[in-house]
């Protein structure tokens, strides 16, 4: 295993980019392909995803309810981490306490 060293010896098919571990190598190159395996299942949204993470973070991000606000503006979002404009982010409250 190359996990410590610098050589990447399982390149990418596609992109020749090099990976240590070969299920790294095999999971990056998903993002060349067109085959979306994970579809999303909300009736009428058409969008598919080569990971099961992105399809998570679209469901939420699109169809969940904005129920995380900031506590500045009156913006909303479904989750704290896609809240990047909350009070806790600098570059948010910077604009907002400036004058």
């Amino acid at each position: 295993m190359f996990t410590h060293s610098k050589e990447k010896p399982n390149r990418c098919q596609f992109c020749n980019k090099g990976f240590a571990c070969d299920s790294n190598r095999k999971k990056h190159e998903l993002v060349h392909l067109d085959n979306k395996v994970f579809k999303c299942k909300v009736p009428g949204c058409k969008e598919g995803f080569n990971y099961y993470t992105s399809l998570q973070m679209h469901v939420q991000s699109v169809h969940c309810d904005e129920k995380f606000g900031c506590s500045l503006c009156a913006k909303r979002y479904s989750s704290v981490s896609l809240c990047c404009a909350c009070p806790g982010s600098r570059a948010h409250t910077r604009v907002y306490t400036e004058t």
